[in-house]
């Protein structure tokens, strides 16, 4: 049985907001449903809204030199887009539905809108997308480091130029630079 959206939203996008926020929230996203295979961020476009799973599974893939690479898979109760939301840049990854998905999308216009309407449900959404970028940030890092044969932050102290030194030996076989 799918979680109501309404409760979704309270206990995952946007935890500890009122009712009438959600509601608020609610009242500014748009439904919308991708079958399988459906793109909804493609890498490279522009890209200007969040989009929150309420059902399905979606694919975030990007274009690698040997083909399409899968970075994720989205479940329920998570979001994709946040950056777009933010800065309206292109996205930095295709996202497509990997199987029948319903989605709630919020528009960088209606997070304006939330701004000067409801303060402090903007801002409560603007820091949980931002702790959980974040996140991402953080365990690419540490991916990154792992792959580039080093430890990560957590396992050791600071050292000054230690990525700098990493990444000139993996892209030009040197300690230092180009």
């Amino acid at each position: 049985m799918a979680i109501d959206p309404k409760t979704q939203l309270c206990r995952r996008l946007v935890p500890g907001i009122k009712p009438d926020e959600a509601q608020a929230l609610l009242d500014r996203m748009s439904r919308v449903t991708r079958h399988p295979g459906a793109v909804v961020l493609c890498e490279g476009e522009h890209s200007d809204a969040l989009y929150f799973v309420s059902e399905g599974l979606l694919r975030v893939t990007v274009d690698g030199p040997d083909g399409e690479l899968t970075l994720a898979e989205v479940q329920p109760e998570h979001w994709v887009g946040e950056v777009g939301l933010i800065d309206g840049g292109p996205a930095s990854a295709t996202v497509s539905a990997a199987e029948e998905s319903v989605l709630y999308r919020l528009a960088s216009d209606d997070l304006i809108e939330l701004r000067v309407s409801q303060p402090r449900l903007a801002t409560a959404l603007l820091r949980t997308l931002s702790v959980d970028l974040a996140a991402r940030i953080r365990h690419s890092n540490d991916f990154l480091v792992t792959q580039l044969g080093g430890t990560t932050a957590t396992a050791r102290p600071v050292q000054s130029g230690w990525l700098t030194s990493a990444l000139s030996r993996l892209l030009w076989g040197t300690g230092g630079s180009a």
